[in-house]
């Protein structure tokens, strides 16, 4: 009996075991992906991960960030939706596992901001709030998370740019809307974001439209050169390349 017991713990220890590395094996797989940029395969065997071990934290905020990506290249409103919806619930899932993440706030924000670009201007503002919190709460853990900054640099360029007229009926809809928000604000942050990540064009840009908006149109230019002196490391980065190209035509 007691041989028979310690063989099947021993089976059971050699199983885990395996497991556990096999699991590692693919998580560093699907990360190394993720940093060459193959993000469809990625999410894939982030997804595939989450089928095995659905509260593994690494995959979970790996995926919900990659379901926002995903999400706005997919063609029809209703996949968009789909994708981020997924993207909220798997940052929502991994920020009852660890609160004291950068991570795990930024992607809720993400994912929000993402759902928001699908609404109208004054339905917008309904998830602004939000947005402002989760992104802030990251910076607070993580002083140098440039993609937060990112997300409140383009939040108070929005807003900044909307009429008092949709602002005030968001207000009076929805309530709670960030005061405040400011062109000068959101250049602050895409300077943070920029300076804690360099080499990303979408922020020169964003930054370079912010410039434009601010009629600082000889920084703007300067923003869009530098965008577009770097190298194309994303499958969005083409495109964005065009929109630094388009922006520049019409700033000359």
């Amino acid at each position: 009996m007691k041989k028979s017991t310690f063989l099947i713990i021993s089976i059971f220890c050699i199983y885990s075991n395996s497991f556990a590395q096999d699991l590692a094996a693919q998580l560093n797989e699907a990360i190394r992906l993720q940093d060459q940029y193959k993000e469809a395969i990625a999410l894939q065997k982030f997804d595939n991960i989450l089928k095995k071990e659905p509260d593994n934290l690494t995959a979970l905020q790996h995926a919900s960030y990659l379901y926002s990506i995903e999400g706005e290249r997919k063609k029809t409103d209703a996949e968009k939706r789909n994708y981020f919806g997924i993207a909220k619930k798997y940052a929502e899932k991994a920020l009852n596992i660890e609160t004291e993440n950068a991570e795990n706030h930024y992607n809720i924000a993400l994912a929000l901001g993402k759902i928001s670009l699908l609404s109208g201007s004054e339905e917008k503002l309904r998830y602004a709030k939000q947005i402002k919190a989760e992104a802030e709460i990251a910076i607070k853990i993580n002083p140098k998370h440039a993609p937060s900054y990112h997300i409140l640099g383009r939040l108070n360029r929005e807003i900044a740019n909307m009429s008092s007229i949709k602002v005030m009926a968001a207000k009076a809809l929805f309530g709670g809307v960030p005061e405040n928000c400011t062109f000068e604000k959101a250049e602050n942050y895409f300077s943070k974001a920029i300076a804690f990540r360099p080499n990303y064009i979408l922020y020169y840009y964003d930054a370079a439209l912010n410039a434009s908006y601010m009629n600082k149109n000889a920084e703007a230019k300067k923003l869009l050169e530098k965008a577009l002196s770097l190298p194309m490391l994303t499958p969005d980065d083409p495109y964005r390349v065009q929109d630094c190209k388009a922006l520049l035509k019409k700033l000359n």
